[in-house]
């Protein structure tokens, strides 16, 4: 169990923060980093955020694996995106596929990174919440007033968190913060020490399934649940692997329409990846559904509005969104329905 004591407040928390702790690691990254092989085939090394790898599974089993002309390295971040961009500042990342909230942290630490793809949700459910556990005496986000709420900061869930409480008449600095990532958030939320958890799938449905805890609101209404594909600068500057970054953009987005029109497959291939119980990993399936969508201003503006949103808490400087996105790989995505 993690120590109660690692559980500092942190009601408002600096970018320079965020600078140092990259600054730190850049070093450690770059010595680290895959190089591309000797021979002439470009090596796309991607990334992916979570505690299982599935992007591999999702282009195998879509049928989207075959013929590529680049060889795809994958790596897994089991303490999310904010450690994946990291990577990417680094060297040793390509391209990393992570929710909206991330790249804003990015963009103010001078990050090189770009978002190239946008997704948006096909599921009528957010795959965020604000949950308590069942037999808690809170029914209300107005309840939360002076309670020790857990989510893992720079992510969706702090941002779902800040929006839930305004919506409540809460402000920030209302409630107590403890900051963890999510397998260490599911430990602490399941140890009671905590009030409620702004969590996200798969912990948010490995708790709410079996009935171990609530929802008291999920990100419905309150974020636009935008997914983003996000190239490091580095590898967009290299023409091999901005080629190899379009088709395997383009593979993907045909894969996940291959995936939200056999959910009963993919659940499966999910149980098994995750350990998860089939009828936890059919809930992650179910409120996880996206499609790839063009970059249109309405994109850009649901980053804007959140980046100024975190901006009025001191979580992020004032930020100009329009300098994350590249459209110069311009992926052709495919028509059809998304379910």
């Amino acid at each position: 169990m993690t120590s109660i004591s690692r559980w500092l407040p942190s009601p408002r928390r600096r970018v320079p923060a965020l600078v140092l702790a990259i600054t730190t690691v850049l070093t450690a990254l770059s010595a680290c980093g895959s190089h591309d092989s000797d021979n002439n085939t470009a090596v796309l090394r991607v990334g992916e955020i979570g505690a299982f790898p599935q992007l591999k599974a999702l282009l195998h089993d879509s049928g989207q694996d075959q013929g590529f002309t680049y060889t795809v390295d994958y790596s897994l971040f089991p303490r999310l995106a904010p450690a994946l961009i990291q990577a990417q500042e680094g060297g040793s990342v390509d391209l990393g596929w992570m929710a909206d909230t991330v790249p804003l942290f990015g963009q103010a630490a001078n990050n090189r990174i770009k978002i190239i793809a946008a997704e948006r949700p096909l599921s009528p459910s957010s795959p965020v919440a604000l949950i308590v556990p069942t037999d808690s005496p809170i029914h209300t986000v107005a309840d939360l007033k002076g309670k020790k709420i857990l989510y893992t900061d720079h992510t969706i869930m702090e941002y779902v968190l800040l929006k839930a409480l305004l919506s409540a008449g809460l402000s920030w600095s209302d409630v107590d913060h403890v900051t963890l990532t999510p397998a260490d958030a599911l430990k602490a939320f399941d140890s009671g020490a905590v009030g409620a958890w702004s969590a996200k799938d798969p912990e948010l449905s490995l708790e709410t399934v079996p009935g171990k805890a609530r929802i008291l609101t999920t990100g419905t209404g309150i974020t636009a649940d935008q997914w983003y594909e996000v190239a490091s600068e580095q590898a967009l500057a290299n023409p091999a692997k901005k080629a190899a970054i379009k088709d395997f953009v383009e593979r993907l987005a045909r894969a996940e329409l291959w995936r939200n029109s056999h959910l009963d497959a993919w659940s499966s291939t999910y149980a098994g990846l995750s350990g998860l119980p089939p009828e936890v990993a059919k809930a992650v399936v179910a409120r996880n559904l996206l499609q790839f969508v063009p970059v249109t201003p309405d994109i850009v503006a649901q980053q804007q509005k959140q980046a100024d949103e975190l901006a009025a808490i001191g979580a992020l400087p004032k930020l100009d969104v329009t300098g994350e996105f590249d459209s110069s790989v311009n992926p052709t995505l495919p028509a059809g329905p998304g379910r």
